[in-house]
């Protein structure tokens, strides 16, 4: 077969006056010169490169680069969606006139460029996300004290994402004066957001009644959204002491079926987390309370002596607060606080650790202060200092506590009241170890 194919090869080339090169399959490569046949070594084989895949986001891309402003990008996106593109590290300024808005199938593709507002007055935000099935990527939104809110998501919205991005200095001012300021903002309604690792930091209220939020979940004339994701975040710097907190759920009666997991706040002047809605699990996030006689309020004085309220608050039914940690150098009044006005059910705390700093004012301090609460189960924490370990100060009614580990304490579970007429019954306490200087326990 080798010898009949090769034969037509140089029948071909002689009959038309020219050299021949031929690969024969399973024998080797020829050439045949006109006079003689030499074989040749088999050229190596090279297989093509493939394409690079592209760097661009598939469907419509809108680089800002194209646009006179952001803007321009924003609404050219708007009109049949699309992905609107920054440059590396860019750096861009919007008037405080002029906030930005995201309409609905839009994405925001940031690349790390900066978003910073300038200008005189005072604007309600940075941006706003209007519509449903947007997604924020590696952006940083400056307000630059010139607005109150950084990023809102407005009413009845749904599949929203802020991932990789940085909010930042959103303050009071001009007709804002005393509104509530928020990193991120969502209103009522909406359904299904993912804030994941995100920076969200310098969020301040100067003046009474001095309310601050990283992130706001509000109630606000309509229902609480629901499928809310916070997770990775780092919140930080959240003020003043009077009313500032890392992540806030307003009050509800409807479940959210919602997470709050593996977030930092430091330096968050009251609480980290703040839940009054129902069905939410708080899981894996660290408080560290930094503040060491030093934090301070603005309009008021409510509880002197202790660098911050709490690390986590519970308002609300049916919430689970697992695996936190709850430290740092200054004190809580509770570390993890359930309920201060309304009846609260089915609460499980499990294995978390909360930790009074060493150097502290731990006076009239709880590692957990329990108000009026049914059908609980608090096991398998671990708590350093403070006055108290665990106080049940109000009512208590069908509950385990067991199975914690309690130390550097006056008094290790505390079953006394100071509050008239609130039930207590059917209370277990088992299998607590507890190191305490005046009481392991008390009971009332």
């Amino acid at each position: 077969m080798v010898d009949a194919e090769m034969q037509k090869a140089l029948d071909t080339a002689f009959a038309n006056g020219k050299p021949c090169y031929v690969v024969i399959p399973d024998d080797g490569a020829y050439i045949f010169d006109g006079k003689k046949t030499t074989k040749v070594a088999t050229p190596a084989i090279v297989t093509p490169t493939p394409p690079t895949p592209p760097t661009t986001p598939t469907g419509k891309v809108f680089n800002v680069a194209d646009y006179s402003t952001i803007k321009q990008a924003l609404d050219a996106a708007a009109v049949a969606g699309g992905t609107v593109v920054f440059p590396s590290n860019g750096q861009f300024t919007i008037a405080v006139g002029a906030p930005l808005a995201v309409a609905a199938n839009v994405k925001l593709q940031g690349n790390g460029s900066t978003i910073k507002m300038t200008g005189t007055g005072h604007a309600a935000e940075v941006i706003g996300i209007r519509g449903s099935n947007v997604e924020i990527d590696k952006l940083i939104f400056d307000g630059n004290n010139l607005s109150k809110v950084g990023v809102s998501l407005y009413e009845n919205i749904s599949n929203i994402k802020v991932t990789n991005s940085t909010i930042k200095n959103i303050t009071q001012g001009g007709s804002y004066s005393t509104d509530l300021v928020a990193g991120v903002m969502i209103k009522t309604g909406i359904v299904g957001v993912l804030l994941d690792n995100n920076v969200i930091n310098g969020v301040r209220a100067k003046n009474a009644p001095a309310v601050s939020r990283g992130v706001m979940v509000s109630s606000y004339n309509g229902t609480i959204a629901k499928n809310i994701t916070i997770s990775n975040n780092t919140i930080s710097d959240i003020s003043p002491k009077d009313d500032g907190d890392g992540i806030y759920f307003d009050s509800s009666t409807v479940l959210s079926n919602s997470v709050i997991s593996g977030n930092t706040f430091e330096r968050v002047g009251k609480r980290g987390i703040k839940i009054a809605t129902p069905g939410i699990t708080v899981s894996n996030n660290h408080v560290i309370n930094s503040f060491l006689n030093n934090n301070q309020y603005v309009a008021s004085n409510p509880v002197p002596g202790m660098d911050m309220y709490a690390g986590i608050s519970i308002y609300a039914n049916d919430v689970i607060v697992s695996g936190n940690n709850i430290d740092g150098v200054g004190s809580f009044y509770g570390g993890i606080e359930v309920s201060a006005e309304l009846l609260v059910d089915r609460i499980k705390i499990l294995n978390n650790t909360i930790t009074m700093g060493a150097s502290s004012n731990q006076s009239g301090t709880s590692g957990m202060r329990i108000g009026d609460v049914a059908n609980f189960e608090i096991s398998g924490n671990k708590i350093i200092r403070g006055s108290n370990g665990i106080w049940t100060w109000q009512g208590a009614v069908n509950g385990t506590i067991t199975g914690n580990d309690i130390s550097e304490v006056d008094y290790g579970i505390q079953f006394g009241t100071y509050v008239t007429g609130k039930p207590f019954s059917n209370v277990k306490e088992s299998n607590n170890k507890i190191q305490a200087r005046k009481a392991a326990i008390i009971n009332r």
